[in-house]
């Protein structure tokens, strides 16, 4: 499908214009999400949210109207690292298994053990900063193959299935970090699975479709949130007792934000987002982020004040993807041809470049922030660096 598309924008393209490979690759992208139908990307989580309905436009970039007067959010926060000191807090890792099968996966930070954890192959280990030892975690098991692998807090869960049963009869692990006892479910096909405190909230196949459902980690009782119809650009969020889960309207050209409470699974509020193609929603400091593709395959990054329910534009300049904690926010940008990650102090609706990575040559992906206030990067060279960068106490 990709070659097809690729061919299809070079036939497209005029020849007395030029595009970037930079370029080149978001528009691919954003073509690949359009017509992928159900396709969730992992995103970080989401916060409290009011009671109510606020319908939010967004003037511009579909053609929609503004709804409500836009105004500079609320950036009360917890303590920062002080500017000057960003730089010094920037630490490499180097672990041991630095084949592109390891970081190719989602690799994690525990910050309250020191560890990162990572999936090589059908095994899942954890290495400690501080004693530079590895340990394994999760050994092969017989003809399973693992997958959505998800870490936080004392929890570590991940999905297994046999190769000839993937994802019809897959399995869902549950490790308890404190206490080294795994409990498995059998024939839960359990995907993007999220931890918030000692809840898990995952979306499930079954005969009705796709729905999101919620399971206490200690008690192992399941509780149905929402069937979906029609899927979504980003996957479900879920933080301090919130869960977010999106859902496109193809027909009327929106995505709608659900957010619902975890303690008794009721719908408390709910958005809706002037376009079809909404990625890696995330929310922070009591604010939905987003990032918005119009139909021309631009992104535009958008936050959204839970107090007062009104949206703002981010200035922003060209990015892929993005990841925000307090007002520092990380964005892929291009440079040289290709893209890397860059760090930015938000300042009302505004953007101001950082110089916290610039001395890393090597190119850098996955921008994602700990919910201490550690940004985790990772980088492209041969040593497969993971970088750690704290900015708030």
């Amino acid at each position: 499908m990709r070659e097809d598309l690729k061919r299809k924008l070079d036939e497209s393209v005029p020849e007395d214009v030029t595009l970037s490979n930079a370029k080149k690759r978001q528009i691919m992208n954003a073509a690949q999400h359009q017509d992928s139908g159900w396709k969730p990307s992992r995103a970080p989580k989401m916060l409290p949210a009011l009671v109510g309905v606020a319908v939010i436009g967004l003037g511009g970039i579909l053609g929609y109207p503004y709804v409500s007067d836009w105004e500079e959010p609320d950036t009360s926060q917890e303590s920062e690292t002080p500017l000057w000191k960003l730089e010094e807090s920037l630490q490499g890792v180097v672990i041991p298994r630095t084949e592109y099968s390891v970081t190719i996966n989602e690799v994690y930070y525990n910050e309250q053990s020191g560890d990162l954890v990572y999936q090589d192959g059908n095994e899942i280990y954890s290495y400690n900063i501080e004693a530079e030892t590895e340990t394994l975690l999760v050994p092969a098991g017989e003809e399973k193959l693992i997958t959505d692998v998800v870490v936080e807090g004392g929890w570590l869960i991940w999905t297994g299935a046999a190769e000839a049963d993937m994802g019809d009869a897959s399995e869902l692990n549950i490790l308890n970090l404190s206490n080294d006892e795994t409990v498995t479910i059998s024939d839960l096909n359990a995907m993007s699975p999220v931890i918030d405190g000692d809840q898990l909230s995952y979306l499930s196949f079954g005969s009705g479709g796709p729905s999101y459902k919620l399971l206490d980690l200690d008690t192992l009782e399941e509780t149905a949130l929402y069937q979906s119809t029609e899927g979504a650009d980003s996957m479900q969020a879920f933080n301090d007792g919130l869960i977010v889960v999106p859902e496109r309207r193809e027909a009327i050209g929106i995505t709608e934000l659900l957010v619902y409470d975890a303690k008794d699974g009721a719908l408390v509020e709910e958005y809706k987002l002037p376009s079809k193609s909404v990625a890696n929603i995330q929310l922070d400091n009591n604010k939905i982020y987003a990032q918005l593709i119009d139909d021309d395959f631009r992104a535009t990054l958008i936050v959204i004040d839970l107090e007062t329910g009104i949206m703002s534009e981010i200035d922003a300049p060209e990015f892929s993807d993005y990841a925000v904690h307090g007002d520092y926010v990380a964005l892929s940008v291009p440079e040289g041809g290709a893209e890397t990650v860059k760090l930015f102090k938000r300042e009302g609706d505004s953007l101001s470049l950082l110089p916290a990575l610039d001395k890393i040559k090597e190119r850098l992906v996955k921008p994602r922030f700990t919910d201490e206030g550690t940004l985790v990067v990772d980088g492209e060279g041969v040593q497969r660096v993971i970088y750690l960068l704290k900015v708030s106490d």
